[in-house]
């Protein structure tokens, strides 16, 4: 039996990422801070804190430096989940005030945990570029998010964007090296001619070891996200700065080498402006 012919009657009509040898090549994206802005609502959200706490009369950075240290180790013990800077905010908060000797206000530590829950559920902003090239790499791939953070936050974030991929891997963990890679083995994806595209060297990086990576460090991330990038893996990692320059210098280079090592002549031979049959990422209106 071809395994290629059969699996290309089971791909959706005007895409193509079933290859001549019968293996899929996917596309890997990460949401926060590479499809869409994340840093300033989280910047935004501290600011609001550290205002807060300034009314109450605490020193902004006292609590700055009680806060960082709970951050980190509450996002080690217990992940990314969404309720967890605003617990962080309160354990601050609370850690202050024992400092300090004063009482803890219940209805202050409510709005410290409020305040910490605004970031998650904001209407997203994409990055420029994003949805037309996401709307593009359809054709070739299949389309997954992998993505680190509250599973209904991230489902939410993605479904205000209008965004629609074939499979979405959320984990409120950062082990995506061991998601991309389970999902290689359970999808039969060719990871050679697969990626994941990411602005996290720690995270999104991390994935070289198993496929290729398109780095776009959009935003800068955590502290602790800073890491050196993969090598000698048997992948590549293309070093981007745009959404654009992510299109025409990692994703359509693996296209072309599918065309000509693979002899896939159904891929799309340009980038720009040959359309897409169907709009899997349009904003909703």
């Amino acid at each position: 039996m071809n395994l290629a012919k059969t699996l290309t009657f089971c791909q959706p009509p005007g895409r193509n990422y079933v290859l001549p040898n019968g293996k899929i090549a996917a596309a890997f994206f990460d949401f926060d801070g590479t499809i869409a802005e994340c840093e300033p609502d989280f910047v935004r959200a501290k600011k609001m804190f550290w205002r807060f706490l300034r009314h109450l009369g605490f020193s902004k950075h006292e609590a700055a430096e009680m806060f960082a240290k709970i951050e980190h180790e509450n996002m080690s013990l217990k992940g990314f989940e969404v309720h967890m800077l605003g617990e962080a905010m309160a354990q601050t908060y609370r850690a202050l005030c024992k400092h300090h000797g004063k009482r803890v206000n219940s209805d202050d530590e409510l709005i410290c945990r409020e305040i910490g829950r605004h970031p998650y559920w904001r209407k997203p902003r994409e990055f420029k570029d994003a949805l037309p090239v996401l709307n593009r790499t359809q054709h070739n791939f299949l389309m997954v998010l992998v993505t680190i953070g509250n599973r209904e936050a991230q489902k939410y974030k993605a479904k205000m964007l209008g965004l629609q991929f074939d499979e979405m891997i959320i984990t409120s963990e950062s082990n995506k090296r061991l998601l991309v890679a389970n999902a290689i083995k359970d999808c039969n994806i060719d990871p050679r001619y697969s990626f994941m595209k990411g602005n996290s060297a720690r995270s999104d990086g991390d994935v070289g070891h198993v496929t290729n990576v398109i780095y776009n460090p959009l935003e800068t991330g955590l502290k602790f996200d800073e890491a050196e990038l993969p090598k000698n893996t048997g992948f590549e990692v293309f070093l981007v700065k745009s959404w654009r320059e992510a299109e025409e210098q990692g994703i359509m280079r693996l296209v072309r080498r599918r065309r000509y090592l693979l002899g896939d002549q159904h891929t799309y031979a340009e980038s720009a402006e040959d359309g897409m049959s169907q709009d899997m990422f349009n904003p909703m209106q």
